[in-house]
């Protein structure tokens, strides 16, 4: 199995997740969002995996305020699955320009421990984490406004066989708490 996905993910505090955006290939990526709001409090992520033996899975919990929607409802659009081997360029790309005002959160899931990419410019890092047996990694980037382009461009080529996405998500109206969860390999 080159990379375990995740078939559902929950919190101690009942919260469900719906699977808003997956490459699908190899070193998949995926993103979640929260069904619904958290109090900020701390909490317990369990993420079930889709294989019967395990390999890994390596994520990155974040919580994002001043989201009015929940679930699928809180992703405007994802970008394409980007994927392809070392040396090659990790650019997944928006179907429409993102709205300049609304937060974006990309993931890239590699076979190096930890992914150790160059985030794009303009863009903050998450998490560079990953996992020895077998080697694999995920970072996760977010910009909290002003993209307003259709392709992110991490800042460096790709350091082994990976696959990228990304989710522009709703900020519009009243203050509340929900997470996304990047899940890879």
């Amino acid at each position: 199995m080159t990379g375990d996905t995740a078939a559902s993910i929950s919190t101690s505090d009942g919260i469900a997740f719906t699977k808003v955006a997956d490459t699908a290939t190899a070193n998949p990526a995926q993103i979640w969002v929260s069904n619904s709001g958290m109090a900020g409090n701390s909490i317990t992520v369990t993420i079930n995996t889709s294989a019967s033996t395990p390999s890994g899975l390596a994520a990155d919990v974040i919580s994002v305020s001043g989201m009015n929607s929940y679930g699928s409802s809180a992703v405007i659009q994802a970008s394409n699955a980007d994927s392809g081997l070392g040396g090659a360029s990790i650019d997944p790309v928006f179907p429409v320009s993102v709205q300049s005002a609304n937060p974006t959160l990309g993931i890239v899931a590699n076979a190096t421990n930890p992914a150790t990419q160059l985030e794009p410019s303009g863009w903050t890092e998450s998490a560079d984490i990953g996992y020895a047996t077998p080697t694999r990694g995920i970072e996760t980037i977010f910009r909290n406004s002003g993209f307003s382009g259709t392709t992110i461009t991490w800042g460096d080529t790709a350091s082994s066989v990976f696959s990228a996405i990304a989710v522009e998500l709703n900020a519009s109206a009243s203050v509340s708490l929900f997470m996304l969860l990047g899940v890879g390999t």
